[in-house]
Parts: structure tokens; sequence; C-alpha cells
């Protein structure tokens, strides 16, 4: 029997880096995607339970490939998937994220949290994220390259892979840092703006700190390589 492959993200099914990793991924195995009707970053490790999830088959989505969209979150599909397929797929694949999910970020993603959802269940799964642009040379670069190398690669129990690929021009990238800890810098520079119109309006202004120490996710990003590292569920 075949490779078979979920694949999910938190931007939606539609988003072109869930595309771009179903396309990828079909080189390696039997592709299924079960992703989210629309945009569902933020949600981390959040489950729907109070209401109904409906779940729609997309035709044509993708040759080669099945896909289905969801209307809850990237957990619930991860579940979703493994109800669909009728047994546990032997990877998830998550993303690929448009933005970074590297430092404290990796604690609100979707796109970690359905990977972490996968470990849970005892499944092999890697998340994949990139920075929020238009243009990707460095995932187009490496992509294949790093899911044919971690797709198998072991992991400690509830544990999965995370890889990040720097927004920087190909000639600017410095290649692969494998064994990248999770940035314990500090990363937020988040501040609120607040109006009063009858009631309290806060906006978040989000901010992010782009220096991070050695041998660390954030270091590594800001240094134009590409991070891989691991993330452990709290279990």
């Amino acid at each position: 029997m075949g490779r078979l492959i979920l694949i999910t993200n938190d931007d939606g099914i539609d988003a072109g880096g869930i595309r771009q990793l179903a396309e990828t991924a079909k080189a390696f195995g039997e592709v299924w995607v079960v992703a989210p009707e629309s945009q569902r970053s933020g949600k981390s490790h959040s489950v729907t339970y109070l209401e109904p999830l409906y779940v729609r088959e997309r035709p044509g989505y993708m040759d080669g490939v099945k896909a289905y969209e969801c209307s809850g979150v990237p957990v619930d599909c991860v579940r979703v998937g493994i109800h669909l397929l009728g047994r546990k797929p032997d990877v998830v694949l998550s993303g690929v994220n448009s933005g970074y999910n590297i430092s404290g970020d990796i604690q609100y993603s979707g796109t970690a949290g359905a990977a972490l959802e996968a470990a849970f269940w005892g499944i092999h799964a890697i998340a994949l994220s990139q920075a929020n642009l238009d243009y990707h040379p460095v995932t187009d670069r490496y992509l294949r390259e790093l899911i044919g190398e971690y797709i198998d690669k072991p992991l400690p129990q509830n544990t999965v892979w995370n890889i990040n690929f720097p927004g920087c021009a190909p000639e600017d990238c410095k290649g692969v840092k494998h064994g990248c800890a999770v940035s314990q810098d500090d990363f937020y520079t988040d501040s609120f703006t607040c109006k009063t119109l009858g009631t309290v309006e806060y906006t978040v202004v989000p901010g992010r700190n782009w220096h991070g120490s050695e041998g660390t996710d954030l270091g590594a990003v800001c240094d134009n390589y590409v991070a891989v590292g691991t993330v452990t569920n709290v279990r």
C-alpha cells in the first residue's frame, strides 16, 4: 500500500500555499485535502463541538487529489480527514502557511495546531510556513527536497516537524538550518488602539521583533536560512 497523505491548513482551501503543497506532495503518495472553507488563522488547537460541522467535496480541485472543504477549524479538518479516509493517514502536512510560525507565534498557529492534533493521534506530521508575501522563490526551491527528507524522518512521541521558508531572494538564501530551537527571545511588540463610539473598541496593531538568538527558528529566518525544528505537544 502506498503512502497516504492528508493535507490541511489555516488559510483556507483556496490559498496558494496549500495548492502548492498538495501538488508537490503528489510525488510522495496519495493526497487528500481537507481544509477550512475560508481563513481560520490564529485558531491554535481549538476544536468545534458546540455546533455542527459541514463538509463538502470539492470536485475538480486538483488532478489526482481528493478534496473537501470544512466549516470548522484546522484541528477539525484533521479529525474529519481521518474519518473520511477510513483510517489514519501515514502523514499529515499542514500549510504552506502565509506568515511564519516561529517563536511565540507557534502557540497561536492553526497550522501548528493541525499538525499537533495529528501527533495526538500518533500520526507523523509536518507544519510548513513561509513569509507573508506574494512571491516565494525559496519555498519553490526547497519544498520538495524538505518534504522528501522529513516525510518519514522519525520523531519523538507527540512531536512534529516545523519548517519555515524565509522571504528573501533565492540568491540571498544561505541554505537550511536543521535542529532549530523554538526562540524564547522577546518577540512581540503588539500595541492596541482604542476608540469609543457608545462602546469601547480595541484594535490590535501587530508588531514583531525580528532579531533572534543563534540556533533558534527566529534567528535562522532573520538570517535568511530555511529553519527546520520541532514542536512538542504539552500533554
